[in-house]
């Protein structure tokens, strides 16, 4: 079967001539059965399987073959070593990451603990000079005054 295809690049029309070939394995598995020489089914063979025991026999007798078995083999501990690189550096970057979201929570935690310290430091003097305002037998009305606090809630720190 054969198809006509029109490449346009720059203006320019081309055509090339691509022809499609539909190889059923089945078929060439029975036709290297019935002709193991056949160097088109024994290439789909390795086609089908290159690490078959067919295919290993067959190296032993198509060259082409053999070399073809290494080149996979040489690729695919390339594209091996290429994922654990790539887990390496996947995790790397997830170490960091961590890394980097425990820092600010930290960052945030520790700026919300100083908040409720400064609050609570604050909450302290007040109470202490209000004690002392008290001890100096100021008015409460006058406390009450200087404080912006109510009555009440000097009486509960006067009870403290």
């Amino acid at each position: 079967m054969s198809t006509k295809w029109e490449i346009r690049r720059n203006e320019k029309t081309s055509i090339n001539k691509l022809e499609i070939h539909i190889i059923e394995l089945k078929k060439a598995k029975k036709e290297y059965n019935k002709n193991k020489d056949n160097k088109k089914a024994q290439w789909m063979m390795f086609m089908n399987n290159p690490e078959s025991k067919k295919v290993k026999t067959i190296m032993e007798e198509n060259r082409g073959i053999k070399e073809a078995v290494v080149t996979v083999r040489k690729m695919s501990k390339e594209e091996r070593m290429q994922r654990l690189e790539d887990l390496r550096l996947k995790a790397i970057m997830d170490e960091k990451s961590s890394y980097d979201t425990g820092l600010h929570k930290g960052i945030e935690i520790g700026e919300k603990n100083k908040k409720e310290e400064i609050i609570r430091s604050k909450k302290e003097t007040i109470i202490k000079i209000i004690k002392s305002m008290l001890k100096a037998d100021i008015n409460i009305n006058i406390i009450s005054e200087v404080t912006n606090l109510s009555i009440e809630e000097i009486e509960k720190i006067k009870n403290i």
